[in-house]
């Protein structure tokens, strides 16, 4: 009989332990993306000139900057480039178109390291350029326009959302030993302090709109919701059905035990009455 209560019995306990693990698991994946970003940091490596190539009226140049990214968030990041960004030099308080710069895709992976890097044409007059080369110190500030694509997978499913970025960036230079100083990044040319060339590089903190991480935040507390509610439900509901059914059970086992009562005992019962 007890095994037959058992058998009734097990499908529902199976169940049970089945949305409960699912619970716990979801709490678990839940708990890795509270906080849901943690700002990217970002140190400066090596930057360089390439050999410059003259001509009769013109003055071409390329350079290079490169970065290592350490991504702290349980999830990818990917950084592109949406539009080619303008380079100039500042001459006093002018701004003087010389180049473009062009920055390749980058990943950053899961709670890992990425090294990316960026390119810079510049091209002007020869007249023009002789005047800023015999100069000890000269800016240059760029403007970079990037896309931001995050790809969180919540319970196994993927979550796309890409925020744009629009900066504006800047830094010393000595042509005279070919330093680059500190890079340094706001969102408007008015905020932009362009540190001195001997300056230390800082790390650089990315951050994300508060936008952006509402938007996120959205889809993963939509994700995780649905799926414990579920489970915790699914886990309530199977315990209780087996607890009933076990009663119900029960129950029938007693109601059969008292009609088969013999008729001859139930007499000799009455008479001892």
């Amino acid at each position: 009989m007890v095994a037959a209560r058992m058998a009734y019995f097990v499908p529902y306990f199976c169940a049970a332990v089945l949305f409960t693990g699912i619970f716990v698991y979801g709490a678990v994946q839940l708990a890795t993306f509270i906080p849901l970003y943690t700002p990217v940091e970002c140190r400066q490596l090596e930057a360089g000139m390439g050999a410059p190539a003259i001509d009769f009226v013109w003055f071409n140049i390329t350079s290079s900057m490169k970065q290592e990214c350490q991504n702290p968030n349980p999830y990818a990041l990917h950084f592109s480039q949406r539009e080619v960004g303008q380079i100039l030099i500042k001459d006093g308080v002018v701004l003087k178109p010389v180049g473009q710069t062009s920055v390749p895709d980058a990943v950053i992976p899961t709670h890992g390291k990425s090294v990316s890097g960026s390119s810079m044409a510049l091209s002007m007059p020869v007249a023009e350029a002789g005047a800023f080369l015999a100069k000890p110190l000269f800016q240059m500030v760029f403007y970079a326009h990037t896309r931001t694509e995050a790809n969180p997978h919540f319970f196994g499913f993927p979550m796309v959302t890409v925020e744009n970025s629009d900066k504006v960036c800047g830094f010393e230079v000595r042509m005279s030993t070919q330093t680059f100083g500190p890079l340094q990044c706001a969102d408007t040319l008015e905020e932009l302090v362009i540190p001195d060339v001997d300056a230390e590089p800082k790390p650089e903190l990315l951050h994300l709109s508060e936008q952006y991480i509402a938007e996120l935040e959205m889809q993963r507390d939509a994700a995780f919701g649905s799926i414990l509610a579920i489970s915790f439900l699914g886990a309530a509901v199977s315990t209780a059905l087996g607890a009933w059914r076990v009663r119900s059970l029960r129950k029938a086992r007693d109601t059969k035990a008292n009609s088969s009562t013999p008729q001859g005992s139930m007499e000799r019962e009455a008479e001892s009455v």
